[in-house]
């Protein structure tokens, strides 16, 4: 009886701290004197890590990854697969510089682009752990010339047209 009841109040608990629902968002600026994309993804962190595990892009939680070139490029290259940007339909080769874990469970990836010139014709892609969690939501908040706009990404709408300023 005392194993029945472990077992149940065992699973009622874990139940307790497992989400439903998946978040990740992205802060991306446009340099015009670079003419560079400059920005921030942030993840919940083991959201990402259980992510990365199964992928087999790490072995081990950030904390103990080594905080190098390799780890952040190797990161930032499978997660660049899923957060694209396109203009004129051509893919726009993005770098992550480095990562930093945050005290309330997110990690944050800063990346830049290579040198671009937006066109009218500009998409993003954003369907970063939808393969996984299909219930993740993805937002990014896109800047240019002090002018903010926000776009939602769902399994149903991973690719968008951003609106750019002249």
């Amino acid at each position: 009886m005392k194993l029945l009841f472990f077992v149940l109040f065992f699973v009622c608990y874990s139940k307790t701290f497992a989400h439903s629902y998946f978040f990740a968002f992205a802060e991306v600026e446009y340099n015009v004197m670079q003419e560079k994309l400059e920005g921030t993804l942030i993840f919940t962190r083991h959201d990402l890590e259980e992510a990365l595990i199964k992928k087999g892009i790490i072995s081990s939680t950030f904390e103990k990854l080594q905080h190098d070139s390799l780890s952040i490029s190797a990161i930032g290259n499978t997660l660049f697969n899923d957060f694209k940007f396109f203009s004129n339909q051509i893919p726009i080769k993005l770098s992550a510089l480095d990562f930093s874990l945050t005290k309330n469970g997110l990690i944050e990836i800063y990346f830049k682009s290579e040198k671009v010139k937006l066109s009218q014709n500009f998409e993003l892609q954003f369907n970063s752990l939808m393969d996984i969690y299909p219930k993740q939501q993805n937002k990014i908040t896109f800047i240019q010339n002090s002018e903010k706009r926000t776009y939602v990404f769902m399994n149903n709408e991973s690719r968008r047209k951003i609106t750019i300023s002249n």
